[in-house]
């Protein structure tokens, strides 16, 4: 294995030697050429210490636990709605891609080795939606858990290492149910060797909130004589952004403070990785939120924006992508727009199932189609919709196969019966419901639970994130999102797996200034979409924002161990100037 990622560097290593002998057209751009080098081969500078990093006995046992501990939690969850085993040998042992096993590797150093300057990096992993980012951190995860037990015997070991943190309800289920197969293999592991693991148990707690918290008969506290976080993972960073950015920006001072200690007279502050696949000007927005200056987007870019060496662009003729459909029914209603291309689908797909023998094709090349999920900007235009699917399209639907042009002797459309209230996921839906719904989102048309698959999902931006189901590939937006980031995360909810691509049909209101426009330059916009993502604005300092969350900062401070003479102190110096108002006040 490790001979694999030592030979993976050294093709990383040349990959960067050819990419500087490419000839620019334009040699303005030559500077951009060089800057785009450089950062690669810090990169690569990284993964080489991260494979030196290895000799350290702890660091390689901890490393080979926790590429156990992760294969264990995706054989696991790969047999999810199976009737195999995890050891069964028809479960495709699992690998790692290489951008993920350089992500690991980069970061050996900076976990183990608390005091150098990779520590106060912040490693953004900005990798496409479905690309395997969630595995590539937790992977990271496991080993700072493990390495934790390993250096820190007995009670020293316990307490939180790792504090992950999401938005949104459906993103935060998707995310605990990942992160908590991997805790019982790393529980599994550590039952094997207690004398070396510790007594502990491998543990996650869960907070979002005391309405929705599954169990909180136990208070939240600090233990002083614990360490405090090793890593923080904040997912989804395009989100932490505007109102929302802004206090977490803010409050993120205390967690800082907080998670600081001292080895050798130095502050030593928490590991950050974030991820995402959409982001602009990402210094900027992590400068306001975390107080680190030193951020390194992986992996970087190379001369040709198609290729990065861990990913690579290729074009629809050589791999199936994801189809955008711009529809606009001049001089009719968005609501007519949408019940026509409601009916059509549903009966088209139909349709084709019963044509590729129906539920006894257990391998059946329609069922991703089978399941529509509808897209709306809002809960009014959601639940104006939900009637439309209630009444109108349900019943138009069971006698669709009459639809056909005079000159047709054989339709499109098959008759099809639907369930008489389509699946909800919005703000409207309590918890527990939504992780229902997402579970039966995974039930297929043609297996044993059929009967609980579903005919249409009506669903608002709950699901632009969080929502990972392979099977689905058939999506309606009913109007264009606000934000292109918003637009690209929800509509890659769909055809997640290429031999059976998603098709996305946006439904553009002609009368709208900002959906016309997308409609007439539709090809080109969606051809170029990703450098259409806006930048984010988080502002933690400002007037109204101190007004609103200081007390909060202060009393956490106060309340969870700022008595420490050294509290304050050990806030890195590239941390104060951003956050010089706080410290006064607190002082």
């Amino acid at each position: 294995m490790f001979l694999t990622a030592t030979d993976s560097n050294g093709f990383y290593t040349a990959w960067i030697t050819q990419q500087s002998t490419i000839e620019l057209a334009d040699p303005d751009r030559s500077e951009t050429a060089k800057d785009l080098l450089h950062r690669a081969a810090i990169v690569n500078q990284r993964i080489a210490a991260g494979l030196q990093a290895l000799d350290d006995p702890d660091v390689l046992t901890a490393f080979r636990m926790a590429n156990r501990s992760s294969a264990i939690a995706l054989r696991q969850r790969s047999i999810h709605n199976t009737d195999l085993s995890p050891v069964d040998v028809k479960v495709k042992a699992p690998t790692w891609q290489p951008f993920q096993l350089a992500f690991l590797l980069m970061n050996l150093v900076g976990i183990p080795q608390p005091t150098t300057i990779d520590r106060e990096i912040v490693d953004l992993l900005f990798f496409p939606t479905g690309g395997g980012k969630t595995e590539a951190y937790l992977g990271l995860a496991a080993f700072t858990l493990v390495l934790r037990r390993l250096r820190n015997p007995g009670i020293d070991g316990a307490g939180m290492s790792v504090l992950m943190r999401y938005t949104l309800r459906l993103l935060t289920l998707d995310q605990l149910s990942r992160a908590a197969t991997l805790v019982c293999a790393l529980e599994l592991e550590r039952s094997k060797d207690p004398a070396k693991l510790g007594i502990w148990p491998f543990e996650i707690g869960l907070w979002v909130g005391s309405a929705a918290t599954p169990d909180s008969k136990g208070s939240s506290r600090l233990s002083q004589g614990l360490l405090p976080p090793d890593l923080i993972i904040q997912d989804e960073l395009h989100l932490i952004s505007g109102p929302l950015g802004t206090m977490v920006g803010l409050y993120e001072t205390a967690i800082e403070t907080l998670s600081c200690r001292t080895i050798d007279g130095k502050a030593i502050v928490p590991k950050i990785v974030a991820s995402t696949a959409t982001v602009r000007r990402a210094t900027s927005q992590i400068r306001a939120l975390f107080g680190r200056d030193q951020v390194e987007v992986f992996p970087p870019p190379g001369v040709d924006r198609r290729d990065s060496f861990f990913a690579q662009t290729v074009s629809a003729q050589t791999k199936n992508a994801r189809l955008y459909v711009g529809v606009s029914g001049q001089g009719r209603s968005l609501k007519v727009v949408l019940l026509r291309t409601y009916l059509a689908l549903l009966g088209a797909s139909q349709k084709l199932w019963e044509a590729e023998k129906g539920a006894r094709n257990q391998n059946h090349p329609v069922d991703p189609y089978m399941t529509l999920v509808g897209y709306f900007n809002s809960l009014r235009e959601l639940g104006g919709s939900r009637r439309i699917v209630e009444d109108e399209v349900r019943s138009l639907l069971e006698g669709y196969s009459d639809r056909k042009r005079e000159t047709e002797a054989i339709g499109w459309f098959a008759d099809r019966k639907i369930a008489d209230d389509p699946l909800e996921l919005s703000s409207r839906v309590n918890t527990s419901q939504v992780a229902e719904a997402k579970g039966r989102l995974d039930k297929t048309f043609h297996g044993i639970d059929r009967k609980h698959a579903v005919d249409v999902v009506l669903a608002t931006n709950m699901i632009s994130v969080g929502l990972d189901i392979t099977r689905l590939g058939l999506m309606v937006v009913l109007g264009q999102p606000k934000t292109t980031a918003e637009y690209i995360q929800a509509t890659s909810r769909v055809g997640r797996n290429d031999e059976r691509p998603g098709l996305v049909i946006t439904l553009m209101n002609i009368h709208r200034p900002r959906d016309r426009s997308h409609y007439e330059r539709f090809q080109a916009w969606h051809n170029t979409f990703y450098r259409a993502v806006e930048a984010t604005s988080v502002t933690p300092f400002s007037p109204r924002a101190i007004d609103r969350g200081l007390a909060g900062i202060t009393v956490a401070l106060a309340r969870l161990g700022c008595d420490r003479p050294d509290c304050l102190t050990q806030v890195p110096q590239s941390f104060i100037p951003q956050r010089s108002c706080i410290y006064i006040t607190i002082e």
